[in-house]
């Protein structure tokens, strides 16, 4: 009885020096050169185990210690990264120009600008990384008769569409017709445009007002002509009573010049 009570406390105490050794030993070493703890994996470099002298303690090959993570294969105490053809790593966003929104997923670069960031001058398109283009980016800039569509459902995104109204030409309003501010066309007033028209049986239409008809108002070119074109009958009476009377007139008119003349 009193033998073992003798053997289990020297256990205890070997236990209790061997913990506080390794706690020492703990506390003694120095970090590896990635802040790794000795006798340590590291958290930086995949397959590294810090080991060494405890004033001076370095990162040594140790994936059979060390598990590789995803990302990497296991060749012998190496942990080799798994890369894309450009040199990639798995899980990583591509660092090559124009690529840099490019994912590396099992061995095959992937769009993923979800996950990866857009250059300067892009913007996210989906997954892809597109060109900041178009009258959205003032690359070209609308002009004031045109407007940029950003409704993306139609199919002039991103574009620059005529503005609708007369005052853009869109559609433009015709001679008898004026612009208005709200960009719609409205008639002309007057009778000339039958804006109001006038009452056909009473007035006529003159400067653009209706004006009581005259007597005047209802000849017309034939009706003139036939009232004063004369028939065979009344151009005989009228050589025989009127054209001697006229040559009367002229010459007395001769006589009269001549005498003026003369006293001149």
């Amino acid at each position: 009885m009193g033998s073992s009570s003798v053997v289990g406390k020297a256990f205890l105490i070997a236990v209790a020096l061997i913990s506080f050794a390794a706690l020492s030993l703990a506390v003694a070493a120095s970090p590896c050169s990635d802040g790794t703890a000795y006798g340590k994996c590291s958290t930086v470099t995949p397959g590294k185990y810090c080991i060494g002298t405890l004033s001076a303690p370095a990162l040594i090959d140790g994936a059979s210690l060390c598990p590789c993570p995803a990302g990497y294969t296991t060749n012998g105490d190496v942990c080799d990264k798994q890369t894309c053809t450009d040199g990639t790593g798995y899980n990583e966003c591509s660092s090559t120009i124009g690529k840099t929104w490019f994912r590396c997923e099992n061995g095959q670069l992937i769009e993923r600008a979800s996950a990866c960031a857009c250059p300067s001058d892009y913007h996210k398109d989906g997954e892809k990384c597109a060109i900041n283009d178009g009258c959205l980016y003032n690359k070209p800039a609308c002009p004031p008769d045109k407007y940029c569509d950003n409704e993306n459902s139609n199919a002039t995104y991103n574009s620059c569409v005529p503005r609708g109204g007369c005052q853009y030409n869109n559609p433009a309003c015709t001679d008898s017709q004026t612009c208005q501010s709200d960009g719609t066309c409205k008639l002309k007033s007057g009778c000339k445009y039958n804006n109001p028209g006038c009452n056909l049986d009473k007035e006529v239409c003159r400067n653009n007002e209706c004006v009581a008809k005259s007597a005047f108002d209802g000849l017309t070119a034939n009706s003139i002509t036939n009232a004063t074109t004369p028939d065979s009958s009344s151009g005989n009476s009228l050589s025989c009573c009127c054209l001697p009377a006229a040559g009367g007139l002229v010459t007395l008119a001769g006589a009269f010049a001549i005498r003026r003349k003369k006293e001149e």
